[in-house]
């Protein structure tokens, strides 16, 4: 072949290559890689590190909820790898697991990052043959969530706001736009709020749901008393740390929205959001702005952070469920019945919740064992599962509430929040003779 053709068919190569090469990189904007994806802490070490690689310029933060560990960075947005940082506080002796779930814009699924943990010496317990019930050595979470164990998210660092000199302010369509010192705020009639709130971004079967009594003002009633606009359709909430959310003002009467300043008892902590969090009953954790400092009365189109990167923050919370107890892979001896426990919640109030190990073509109904005659407040629950034979099971629950809505096997929206069947696997065996086990 001629060397002019030669080099004319390398050129024509090269420029395929180039643009499989460009389509690629396009392909990949916006990914995040993760590594590693499993954190595992010795009980002697108090840090681990793990890299993101972010491609494109996206806006990237990390969300937890345990109270145990810091991550430094949780926010950012870069183009080049970063080393973030994940450090464990005081802890008693004991296994732990945490999961960190990274939110990007625009949103698309993400890994999660998991960090288990070992601190001291952890006794193990082995299922030995017996004629009782088999149960689980988990706890379940308190009914009443304590501050400390309350989940966790944020778009940045906690703000540093001074008690003595802040001031919340009214602006945009009122007749007598004011300032509110916090002294002020706590002299309006406050009211008690029990109330359940889930991250939209939870996972099926997470642990970023929680729920405390808050303390604080019937929103409408001070807006209203600073005289709303005719034309006003809602209002947006500025925050020391950035963020921002918006309430309609049918929202924000009818659901009875509450200017929080207590929770549980105490003046809310700064992690939480201290001095004020806005509190929208029925909707997920992403429409409850925190260290809010500004409320705009508004005639436009609603504004929200994470609506903003790609989630759908319209409807409210779905009927849900979660499993506590057994752990996931428990073996359990076949003729024994097993202790299942675990929560349901939502946007409503919750009237049943069911059980199933057959995939869904049969149901058991589990036994409320501990609720509040409140909507919007979770309801513990608990029952019994035999299992007739040795084998690998799926076990799911699911709930239904007091509108008839039941949680769905596979929930495909995820965008505006997942409630799918949660599930555990347990491992039903027969017993050959004293403690050993045969399939």
């Amino acid at each position: 072949m001629p060397a002019i053709k030669t080099l004319k068919l390398e050129k024509k190569v090269k420029r395929i290559i180039n643009i499989i090469i460009c389509l690629i990189l396009l392909s990949l904007a916006g990914c995040i890689f993760i590594n590693p994806k499993t954190l595992d802490f010795g009980s002697d070490e108090t840090t681990k590190t793990f890299t993101l690689t972010v491609i494109g310029d996206v806006e990237w933060s990390i969300n937890y909820s345990e109270s145990w560990i810091t991550v430094e960075p949780d926010s950012g947005q870069a183009t080049t790898p970063i080393n973030v940082t994940v450090s464990r506080t005081g802890l008693e002796d004991g296994s732990y697991e945490a999961i960190l779930s990274i939110a990007k814009n625009p949103n698309v699924p993400c890994p999660d990052v998991t960090v288990k943990m070992t601190v001291g010496e952890v006794t193990t317990t082995t299922t030995t043959p017996s004629t009782t019930t088999t149960s689980t050595t988990i706890s379940p979470p308190d009914f009443i969530t304590e501050n400390k164990d309350y989940f966790i998210t944020r778009i940045g660092q906690v703000p540093d706001i001074d008690e003595e000199t802040y001031e919340l302010k009214i602006t945009g369509l009122v007749e007598n736009p004011s300032s509110f010192t916090l002294e002020e705020l706590r002299n309006l009639e406050l009211i008690e709020l029990p109330l359940t709130v889930e991250c939209i971004g939870n996972p099926i079967n997470g642990p970023r749901v929680s729920t405390a009594v808050w303390k604080g003002f019937r929103l409408y009633d001070l807006l209203d008393s600073l005289g709303l606009d005719k034309k006003a359709t809602g209002v947006k909430y500025l925050s020391a740390d950035g963020f921002y959310a918006s309430h309609t003002l049918e929202q924000i009467q009818d659901n009875q929205v509450l200017g929080a300043l207590f929770m549980n008892a105490e003046v809310i902590p700064p992690v939480q959001g201290f001095p004020l969090r806005i509190l929208l009953p029925g909707f997920y954790g992403a429409k409850h702005p925190a260290w809010v400092t500004e409320i705009e009365v508004i005639d436009r189109p609603l504004e929200d952070y994470w609506q903003d990167r790609g989630w759908d923050l319209t409807p409210p919370m779905d009927v849900d469920s979660t499993i506590f107890f057994p752990e996931n892979n428990t073996t359990v001896q076949n003729g024994v019945p097993l202790e299942i426990g675990g929560a349901a919640f939502g946007g409503t109030r919750i009237s049943t919740i069911e059980l199933t190990t057959d995939g869904g073509d049969s149901w058991q109904e589990a036994e409320i064992v501990e609720s509040m005659d409140v909507d919007n407040v979770w309801l513990f629950w608990k029952t019994t599962v035999f299992f007739e034979k040795p084998g690998l099971y799926t076990v799911n629950s699911r709930a239904t509430d007091m509108y008839g809505n039941v949680q769905p096997a596979n929930d495909q929206f995820s965008s505006n929040g997942t409630n799918s069947w949660p599930s555990v696997t347990v491992n039903v065996v027969n017993v050959l003779s004293g403690n050993t086990f045969i399939e």
